[in-house]
């Protein structure tokens, strides 16, 4: 290092810097933070000299809260700018080292920014320790330097003849003696360091006995005089901090164990031994039975509830078991339901592994095993036999810790299974060990366990050794080269050289499958045999006849949907076949948040075929309410056997809080009581008031409510009782409320309540709160008049006022700079703010309020410095203060939330009112000014919002006008409509329903003539609504034989007329609009087209019954054209017959959807024959 700044280069105020240690209980975390305005003064000779002023140079300072990335001890430093290019404000820093001014360490390596100088404050914190979790404290305080300055100086130290003052420090120093009068002490006496000079002893005043030193190794046993130490205590005592051991006996009534009790030898306990931890018996090498003559609790016993216990008799009750290797009992119960995660296989074979030798340990290498081979132990019970053999295929599943898993599940149906957090291994017996072929290694290793059982021992090879280099579209390749492990359960599914060892069963989460001439690692559609359950995925070869080839070929039949598939099916009795309704496969649930109750959003979409679904922003990952977006909505989507989706409706989830708003009636219950307060008998009051829940401007239905008096201490005399009706329509609900013993002022010494109500509602998108005011009003005795006052002195002019605090208040946000300006004069904007906040306590619904300090001025609020409890460095707990009642306020400047007033008057300087608010449900005009009266006010807005300022300005229903002479001008939605005297607009310009711009012009009688919009200047011509006009007569409403003969014969028929719908429409050079239902749309209405019993209209559509479904025939007078097509003339003779036909047409649901031509032949006259119809 080449030069440091030391406490004589430096200044600051002693208060000007806060860092706050282990902010928030994380070693790694400070708070630091600057008072206003603070600044650090430095002056470094030859490095930092004086300004232009020559005065030493100053900077303002600022600090910020800290994570530090490692938990090395931390060192403070301000660094200074070194130009103005890089700024004006020096930085509180935390560098893991002591560096130079220059920012470089001990090697000379830079560790600083080069653009800054860093001076040493002294200050360093301790390590957190290797994990971080250890609290730091400070090795080395803050030093806030020596600098000469005026209030340096004056914080130096002060010296007289029997002490010295160190202002800066705040220690006194006695230079002298001291000793106490007889009769007086030191009431609190706080020290750092007490020294007993020697010689000196402790006594204390009233007991016998006193204290000359510290206890050592030499001190006596009997010694009473000498102060124990914990070393001293930790060397001769057993401790109850860490491990310790006697050579001595240890004599105890009762044991209670929170940890871990080693017992290495023989325990006797005579009393109760509690052991709510861990009891460890014997060591790995000694190993000590335990036997319990009684009961055995762990924790707290609550049976079925919490704890564990096992009796005398061995019935135990836990909260739950972990065999990491093997559980055996006779029987397994669970709710008498078995539960099998995962496949299931019944074969031949199949086992669980107890121990496995992989080819890679040195010993089986030695014998020719390469690493994808190795040696299995299974675990049998006594005389149990192996059921595996040699060729054996295998199968297993097995959860790896130290390793990577299978990421997702998969069943492509050919027996390469994946299972997500597991890995399936497959395997291969190649050789069955004898006592007398196993290997001399495992022969070693497994003495002690005695002869082993048939088949016990197999050399295995993994598929991997002959499936990895096969082709990548072949099904049989795989790479995984894991080996079995123990407690792995395996199956045994197919054997290329044994027939008897190639059938099996398996059952998965969806379907069972029955396997045949298993010989390879996976199976085709040859070796399945029967499927049961969901069929999707599975493919069958099927014959299928070719008409061109004339012979069978082979085609791919897909199976699908839930259902059974297998060649042979013999049976007897009756079988009972229907039409099911498609029924639910899969069901999932899906959320969507919306800023409020009122937005209800669009639901999943399902295509009109139910075969595909958009789900648009909708989640399966569940949502939590938030201040932005506070309602969450729950919706279903369900896929059936058919393969269709179908959506359930969109329900409510969950809200916020804040996304309710309950308002009363009135906030204020003012209750008026004739007499004045008696201790002897409290009040009893009694009034009604209605709520209602609203989201937003929305009503909600209410289901039932709730009411508390004050704060809800059970411990308040005042009795409350309340009934809650819900009105007919659901929107409000009115309380009765009774008050026994209500105190609502302090009168001869009787404390007033808390005198407030507070009111929660329930309806179907949760609950909502809020509280009411109960005033009184007492008649008092009139009081003698005072005497006058001499008139006072008339006061000097007071300063020129500065501009005042906006109060904001709000849910607390993250990302918000908070402010309190209340004692700056200024502020960064012009603009002085305090900001109060509400946390709300989700699970209750109450919300707890904080005010800004001006320590977050500028700062960013995070979780951090996120206001909880009794508040903290930014945020200050606001009191809730008891209700205020006084006849009379004069009051300069108040923040309200909620003021309730029957009217507010506005005067000028002379007290002539010339406005008001408010006035009673009487008052017409709430709201006037400009007028003594409302009638001659120039401005002034009636009950409904309606607005009139001066004689030719309104706003009305949402709608504004200005009026001219023999005119006036109309804007709404966008739009300005330009009137004369008539009553229709004459020219309308705007922004339409797309945003665009348009202007239109109208003829006298209101019809649109031209419109000039983004599709260039149109000619609008309109057509009114009409009908087509055909008689019809109807033949039938299918094609059998007398249908037509009737046809044939048809003469004059009682045709009747029908009629064809043609709404009314608006054309113009580039689109059409239609006029239907009292509006207009650029889509024809579904009514175009079809056709009708009779020509009603009204709004422009039909309004009359539909043509009947079938048949119907045009009849021309009975006459028939004939059919030149079907003459068959042979060598050129005239046939003896003529060919008719009649054109036929069908209707359904009122639309002609099929014509047809039918033909038929006569002879002279004779009888129709051969009748065709061709649609």
């Amino acid at each position: 290092m080449t030069t440091k700044a030391t406490t004589t280069d430096y200044w600051i105020s002693p208060d000007a810097l806060f860092i706050e240690r282990n902010a928030m209980a994380i070693p790694d975390y400070v708070q630091a933070s600057c008072v206003g305005n603070a600044q650090i003064l430095v002056y470094v000779k030859g490095i930092i000299d004086y300004d232009a002023g020559h005065n030493y140079r100053r900077w303002r300072l600022q600090a910020f809260p800290t994570v530090f990335n490692t938990h090395t001890e931390k060192y403070v430093y301000a660094a200074i700018p070194r130009t103005e290019s890089v700024g004006n404000a020096a930085n509180i820093v935390f560098p893991s080292e002591e560096i130079d001014i220059y920012g470089r360490n001990a090697e000379e390596l830079q560790i600083g920014s080069e653009n800054y100088y860093d001076i040493f404050l002294q200050g360093i914190l301790s390590s957190s320790g290797e994990n971080g979790t250890k609290n730091r404290v400070w090795q080395q305080r803050i030093v806030c330097g020596y600098l000469s300055s005026d209030e340096a100086i004056n914080a130096g130290p002060a010296e007289t003849d029997w002490y010295r003052y160190d202002v800066f420090d705040q220690t006194l120093t006695f230079l002298k003696d001291l000793t106490m009068k007889a009769g007086t002490v030191f009431r609190d006496l706080f020290v750092s360091t007490l020294k007993i000079v020697s010689g000196g002893r402790i006594t204390f005043e009233g007991q016998q006995g006193e204290i000359t030193g510290i206890g050592d190794a030499d001190t006596p046993l009997d010694d009473a005089t000498k102060i124990v130490t914990p070393k001293l205590m930790d060397d001769n005592a057993l401790s109850k901090r860490h491990d310790d051991e006697t050579p001595f006996n240890l004599a105890m009534h009762d044991l209670k164990v929170n940890g871990a009790a080693d017992i290495f030898g023989n325990t006797v306990i005579h009393g109760d031994a509690l052991v709510e931890g861990g009891l460890t018996v014997g060591t790995p090498e000694k190993r000590r039975p335990t036997t319990l003559h009684g009961d055995l609790t762990v924790g707290t016993f609550n049976k079925g509830v919490e704890g564990a216990k096992v009796d005398f008799y061995g019935n135990a009750e836990f909260e739950g078991i972990v065999a990491r290797s093997f559980l055996e009992v006779p029987e397994l119960r669970f709710n008498r339901t078995t539960i099998t995660v995962g496949n299931k296989w019944q074969t031949q074979g199949g086992g669980i592994i107890q121990q496995v030798w992989t080819g890679a340990d040195e010993a089986l290498s030695a014998l020719g095993f390469t690493s994808l081979e190795g040696v299995a132990q299974l675990k049998l019970e006594t005389g149990e036999v192996g059921a595996v053999a040699v060729n054996d295929k295998c199968q297993g599943v097995f959860h790896f810790t130290n390793r990577r898993n299978d990421l997702s599940t998969s069943d492509p149906h050919d027996g390469n299974f994946h299972f997500a957090g597991f890995t399936t291994i497959y395997f291969r017996v190649k050789e069955i060990y004898t006592p007398a072929t196993l290997p001399a290694p495992i022969k070693e290793q497994t003495a002690a366990d005695g002869t082993p059982a048939l088949n016990q021992f197999f050399r295995y090879e993994l598929r991997a050794a002959t499936c990895a280099d096969l082709p990548a579209e072949d099904r049989n390749r795989w790479t995984d080269e894991s080996h079995p492990q123990p407690a792995m359960h395996f199956a045994c599914y197919a054997n290329e050289t044994d027939s008897t060892r190639q059938r099996s069963c398996l059952t998965t989460t969806t379907y069972q499958l029955h396997l045949a001439g298993m010989t390879n690692w996976t199976y085709t559609q040859d070796n399945m045999q029967l499927i049961i359950g969901w069929l999707n995925g599975f493919t069958m070869l099927q014959r299928v006849w070719d008409k061109e080839k004339k012979e069978f070929v082979e085609a791919l039949k897909e199976l699908e949907g839930e259902g059974i598939a297998t060649g042979n099916i013999y049976m007897w009795g009756m079988v009972d076949q229907f039409d099911r309704v498609p029924s639910i496969v899969t069901q999932q649930l899906y959320f969507l948040s919306t800023p409020a109750v009122e937005i209800l959003p669009d639901g999943i979409r399902v295509a009109e075929d139910h075969l595909s679904y958009v789900k648009g922003e909708w989640q399966t990952e569940p949502l939590t309410p938030s201040p932005s977006n506070r309602v969450v909505w729950q919706q279903w989507l369900y896929t059936y056997s058919d393969g269709t989706y179908g959506v359930s409706n969109v329900a409510f989830h969950a809200a916020d809080p804040t996304a309710l708003t309950v308002v009363l009636n009135k906030n204020i219950i003012s209750v008026a009581i004739s007499d004045w307060y008696d201790t002897a008998a409290p009040d009893d009051i009694s009034f009604d008031i209605t709520a209602q829940v609203f989201s937003g401007t929305q009503p909600l239905d209410v289901r039932s409510g709730k009411a508390t008096y004050g704060t809800g201490d059970a411990t308040t005399p005042v009795e409350l009782t309340y009934t809650a009706v819900v009105a007919a329509d659901g929107k409000s609900l009115t309380y009765h409320v009774t008050l026994k013993g209500f105190v609502g002022v302090e009168v001869d010494g009787a404390t007033p309540e808390d005198a407030f109500m507070t009111f929660t509602l329930v309806t179907d998108y949760g609950t909502a709160t809020t509280t009411a005011t109960i005033a009184q009003n007492r008649e008092g005795e009139d009081g003698q008049n005072g005497a006058k006052g001499d008139p006072g002195a008339p006061g000097a002019p007071g300063p020129r006022g500065y501009t005042g605090v906006t109060v904001r208040r709000g849910e607390w946000e993250a990302g918000v700079l908070y402010r309190n300006d209340s004692g700056d004069t200024t502020a960064p904007d012009g603009n002085r703010y305090l900001d109060e906040v509400s946390v709300t306590d989700l699970k209750s619904g109450t919300p707890k309020w904080y005010l800004a300090r001006p320590s977050h001025n500028g700062i960013l609020s995070e979780a951090a410095n996120k206001p909880f409890g009794t508040g903290n460095d930014f945020w200050e707990p606001i009191n809730d203060m008891r209700p205020l009642r006084t006849s009379f306020a004069d009051i300069m400047t108040a923040f309200i939330q909620f003021l309730q007033v029957s009217q507010i008057q506005i005067t000028d300087d002379n007290g002539t009112p010339y406005g008001a608010f408010g006035g009673g449900t009487d008052m017409e005009y709430p709201l006037w000014f400009g007028g003594a009266t409302p009638a001659d006010a120039v401005m002034r807005v009636n009950r409904q919002g309606d607005i009139w300022s001066g004689n030719k300005f309104s706003v009305i229903n949402g709608k504004m006008r200005t009026d001219g002479n023999d005119s006036h001008v109309e804007v709404y939605d966008g739009v300005v409509e330009m009137f004369g005297s008539l009553a229709f607009p004459n020219i309308k310009v705007g922004v339409d329903a797309d945003g665009c711009a348009i202007l239109e012009f109208y003829s006298k009688d209101g019809q649109k003539m031209y419109n000039l919009g983004p599709n260039g200047l149109d000619k609008i011509t309109t057509t009114a609504a009409y009908f087509s006009i055909s008689r019809l007569k109807i033949i039938s409403v299918n094609n059998a034989y007398d249908v037509w003969l009737a046809v044939a014969y048809i003469g004059n028929p009682d045709a009747l007329p029908y009629y064809q719908f043609f709404p009314k429409q608006t054309k113009t050079d580039t689109a059409v609009v239609y006029w239907y239902g009292g509006t207009s749309s650029n889509t024809p209405p579904e009514q175009l087209g079809l056709y009708y019993q009779n020509d009603q209209l009204a709004q422009d559509l039909p309004t009359g019954e539909l043509i009947p479904d079938g048949w119907y025939a045009a009849v021309n007078n009975g006459a028939h054209p004939t059919d030149t097509t079907i003459f068959t003339p042979d060598m050129g003779t005239t046939p003896d017959y003529v060919a008719y036909f009649e054109r036929l047409y069908h209707f359904t649901s009122g639309r002609q959807d099929k014509t047809g031509k039918l033909t038929w032949k006569q002879k002279d006259g004779g009888a129709p024959y051969d009748f065709q119809l061709q649609i």
